[in-house]
C-alpha cells in the first residue's frame, strides 16, 4: 500500500477546480467526452469565491485492488446525488456501489445510470472522474480517534432490535471512494456558492442542459408491439375522437425485421414507411422508434461495423464501440436514412446491464473493445456515447430530437435521452424524478401497467409532471383507459369504468399541455444556466432541514412544487417551504414552512403548488391535433395579490438556430397591470406563441 501525493491543483474554469492524484486512467468520462464545457455561461453564475473544500483534507492511497480516495465530510451536511438512485434520497451515512445495473433490488447504489458525482447542502459538488464501478462511503466509518471523543452515558440501554441497531446517522468525517484498477484519479470540485449553483456548474461543465424540440414535451403514447401501420393510424384516430392530446407515437420492436438483436430495417408490418410517417405528421404526430445497439448479422451495416465492435456478442448481436469514430459513423449513416424518412427520435433500450436475472444478456465486464476500453469501463460510458451518436445524426441535419435511453452516466446534461426503468414501484418512480436533477439527468415515470383504475390514474397524473409524459402500451392493443387488465385488454374487452376513467385521463393530459410553455422555458433555462428543470426541493431550500428528506415531491422550474399521489393514499402528507404558496387548481392561499395533510383526496386531485409572486404562462388547450401547427395561445396566470414576475422562452420549436430566440419578461402589479418586455431576434413567421388575456387566481 502506498500513499500518493497530490500531483496538482488548478482552477480550470469559473468556480471549477481540478485535483490530480497519481496516474489517472486513459479512459474516463471527462477524457473521452464529446461535448465541450460552457465556459462563458460558467462566468455568468454568481461569483463562487475560493475553493469550497480544504484541499489538505483530500488524499489517496494505492492498494492491490486499485486506489482509495478520501474527501472531507461533516455530519452537519446533507449529501445527495450519485446518479439515478431509485431506492434512497439523502445519501449521508450510506454506502453506494456505483455499478451499472438495470435491476437494483435494494438500496445498494446499483443503477442503470450511476454517476460518481455528489452535491452537498454546504454548496459544493464533487465529480470523481472514473469509469469504474467505484464504491462511495459517505461518512459511514470513523477512525480510532473517535473513541476518545465518545462518552457513553451509564444509563444507555442496550440495543435489542434490528431497527435500533441498524438505524444511525453518519459518524465519519470523510467521503471515501474505493476505485478498482486505477492507479490515480482526477477530481473536479464545483463551487456554489449554494447547492443549486454547484449543480448548475456541473451541468455547464458537462456541456450545458439540453433543449428538446417543443413537440417533445407533449404527451407520448407507445403503440402495441404487434401493431401494423394501419393499426397505429386507427389508434391515433381514436385519440382524436376521445379528444386526448398526444404529440408523439412510439413504435416498439415489431417495426423491425429482426429485434433482439436489431436490423434497424422496416418489417412487413410497415410496408410503406414514408407514407405512414407522412400520415402521422399530417395528423399532428411525431414518430419515435425503439431499438438497442446490438446489431443483427442481417443488418445492412453489420459486416462493415464488425471490426469496430466488442470481441463478444450480446443477445447474439454485435456490440458497436461508440468510443471509435468509425463505429459511430457507420451507425449514423444508416440512422440518417430513417431520419430522412421522417423519424423524429429513438428509444435506446438495453444499453445498461443486469446481474439479477437468470441469463447474461449484455456484454461482460471482462470484454475488450477496439478503443482499449474493457467491459466495465464501457458499461459506465455506453449510454452516454450511444445517445451522442444518435443525437449527432440529428444535429448534422440541423434538428433537435428527444427520446429515451435506459443508461446514462457522468456529464449527461447535454443529452436528450430521458431515462426509464423496467422496475415499477410508483414511489421509486417519483424518487427518480427527485434524484435525477442532482446529476444532470432526466427521468420519465412512464405508465406501462396498473393494478386497477386508481393506480392507472395516479401514474398518469405523475407522468404528466415529469421530463417525458409517456404511456407505454407495447403489450396491449387498446389504451389502458379502455381496459386496465392486461389479459382482458388483449381479448378486446372494454371495462365498465371506461366512461369514468377517460375524462380523468383527458384532464391529466390537458394539464401537461397547459404547462408546456412553463416546461419549455424551464428547459431553455437549463440550457442557458444549467439549472435543472426538475429537481429536489432541497436544492432550492438547503438551509431548511425539513426538505432534506422530501423524496416524494419536487420542483418544476422556478415556481411550481409537485407532490404526486400514489394509489391507496387516503392521507397524503407533504411539506411546503417557508413563504406563501397557492394551490394551482383552486387558487387557495397556503402559508408555508409547515406540513400539510390531504384527507381522502379525490381521483382528480393532483397536488400542485405555486410560489407567491409568480406569473405562469399557461397554454390554452387546442381543440384537436389539426391545430398542432398553429401558434399556442398563452394566458399569463398571476399568483399574487400585489405584484408578480415570470419569464417565457420562445423559439421556432425545433431548429438549432441559436439566433432565433425570444425571452419574454412578464411583470404584473395591482396598480399597473401586466407588462411584457421582449428581447430577441425571432422572426414573426417563426413564432409558436400568441398572447391571450390575463388570468387572476
Amino acid at each position: 500500500m502506498a500513499t500518493i501525493e497530490l500531483e496538482s491543483t488548478e482552477q480550470i474554469a469559473s468556480g471549477v477546480w481540478k485535483m490530480q492524484f497519481g496516474t489517472p486512467e486513459a479512459i474516463t468520462p471527462v477524457k473521452v467526452r464529446r461535448s465541450a464545457p460552457c465556459l462563458d455561461a460558467l462566468e455568468e453564475l454568481p461569483s463562487p469565491g475560493e475553493c469550497p473544500i480544504n484541499i489538505e483534507d483530500c488524499g489517496i492511497r494505492v492498494t492491490a485492488r486499485g486506489c482509495v480516495l478520501t474527501l472531507p465530510f461533516s455530519q452537519s451536511e446533507g449529501i445527495f446525488g450519485f446518479g439515478l438512485q431509485l431506492k434512497s434520497h439523502l445519501q449521508s451515512g450510506k454506502k453506494k456501489h456505483l455499478r451499472v445495473n438495470s435491476d437494483p433490488v435494494a438500496d445498494t447504489g446499483d443503477s442503470h445510470a450511476p454517476v460518481p458525482f455528489y452535491v452537498s447542502t454546504k454548496g459544493y459538488g464533487i465529480l470523481v472522474d472514473t469509469a469504474r464501478y467505484a464504491s462511495a462511503y459517505v461518512g459511514t466509518h470513523a477512525g480510532q480517534e473517535a473513541l476518545k471523543a465518545r462518552v457513553v452515558a451509564k444509563s444507555e440501554e442496550p440495543k435489542l432490535s434490528t431497527t435500533e441497531l441498524y438505524t444511525r446517522q453518519a459518524i465519519g468525517k470523510s467521503v471515501v471512494f474505493d476505485i478498482p484498477a486505477a492507479q490515480g484519479v482526477d477530481v473536479y470540485i464545483f463551487a456554489g456558492p449554494d447547492m443549486a449553483n454547484a449543480v448548475s456548474r456541473y451541468n455547464l461543465f458537462s456541456g450545458g442542459g439540453c433543449l428538446p424540440p417543443y413537440w417533445g414535451l407533449g404527451n407520448w403514447y407507445r403503440a402495441c408491439a404487434r401493431h401494423t401501420s394501419s393499426d397505429v393510424l386507427e389508434l391515433v384516430d381514436g385519440f382524436q375522437k376521445d379528444k386526448l392530446p398526444f404529440s408523439v407515437v412510439g413504435l416498439e420492436p415489431g417495426w423491425q425485421t429482426h429485434a433482439y438483436p436489431c436490423t434497424y430495417t422496416w418489417s412487413e408490418r410497415f410496408p410503406e414507411p414514408e407514407s405512414f410517417i407522412s400520415e402521422l405528421n399530417k395528423s399532428g404526430y411525431q414518430l419515435n422508434l425503439w431499438e438497442h445497439a446490438f446489431v443483427h448479422p442481417s443488418a445492412p451495416f453489420a459486416e462493415a461495423i464488425a471490426p469496430v465492435c466488442g470481441e463478444n456478442l450480446a443477445m447474439d448481436g454485435l456490440v458497436p464501440d461508440f468510443l471509435e469514430t468509425e463505429a459511430c459513423e457507420l451507425f449514423q449513416k444508416h440512422h440518417k436514412k430513417l431520419i430522412e424518412q421522417g423519424v423524429s427520435g429513438f428509444k435506446l433500450d438495453e444499453c445498461d446491464n443486469s446481474d439479477f436475472i437468470s441469463f447474461s444478456w449484455s456484454f461482460s465486464e471482462h470484454d475488450r473493445f477496439p478503443s482499449g476500453a474493457d467491459g466495465e469501463q464501457m458499461h459506465c460510458l455506453y449510454g452516454i456515447h450511444y445517445q451522442q451518436t444518435i443525437e449527432e445524426t440529428f444535429t448534422r441535419n440541423g434538428l433537435r430530437s428527444y427520446g429515451l435511453v435506459r443508461s446514462s452516466g457522468a456529464l449527461a446534461a447535454p443529452h436528450t435521452g430521458v431515462l426509464y426503468s423496467d422496475l415499477y414501484d410508483h414511489r421509486d418512480f417519483i424518487r427518480g424524478v427527485v434524484n435525477s436533477g442532482f446529476s444532470g439527468m432526466l427521468w420519465s415515470s412512464e405508465v406501462r401497467h396498473a393494478k386497477d383504475t386508481e393506480d392507472l390514474l395516479r401514474r398518469i397524473q405523475t407522468t404528466v409532471l415529469t421530463a417525458q409524459s409517456q404511456i407505454n402500451g407495447w403489450y396491449i392493443p387498446m389504451p389502458p383507459w379502455y381496459q386496465v387488465d392486461r389479459k382482458l385488454n388483449n381479448e378486446g374487452v372494454v371495462m365498465d369504468e371506461m366512461d369514468t376513467v377517460l375524462p380523468l385521463v383527458r384532464e391529466a393530459l390537458n394539464l401537461r399541455m397547459r404547462l408546456l410553455p412553463v416546461l419549455y422555458t424551464a428547459f431553455a433555462e437549463y440550457a442557458r444556466s444549467g439549472r435543472p428543470p426538475f429537481r429536489a426541493v432541497v436544492m432550492d431550500y438547503p438551509e431548511d432541514k425539513a426538505t432534506w428528506s422530501l423524496d416524494q415531491q419536487f420542483m418544476i422550474g422556478d415556481h411550481l412544487l409537485a407532490a404526486p399521489l400514489v394509489a391507496g393514499e387516503t392521507t397524503k402528507e407533504l411539506y411546503l417551504p417557508k413563504g406563501l404558496w397557492w394551490d394551482f387548481k383552486t387558487g387557495q392561499q397556503i402559508e408555508g414552512g409547515r406540513r400539510l395533510t390531504l384527507e381522502n383526496p379525490s381521483l382528480d386531485t393532483i397536488p400542485l403548488y405555486v410560489k407567491d409572486g409568480a406569473i405562469l404562462p399557461l397554454a390554452e388547450i387546442k381543440r384537436d391535433n389539426s391545430e398542432s401547427h398553429e401558434p399556442t395561445v398563452i394566458r399569463p396566470h398571476v399568483f399574487s395579490s400585489t405584484e408578480a414576475q415570470g419569464i417565457l422562452y420562445e423559439d421556432d420549436g425545433e431548429s438549432l438556430n441559436a439566433s432565433n430566440q425570444l425571452w419574454h419578461e412578464l411583470s404584473w402589479s395591482a396598480n399597473s397591470g401586466l407588462n411584457i418586455q421582449t428581447e430577441g431576434p425571432l422572426m414573426e413567421n417563426q413564432r409558436i406563441y400568441t398572447f391571450g388575456e390575463l388570468k387572476m387566481p
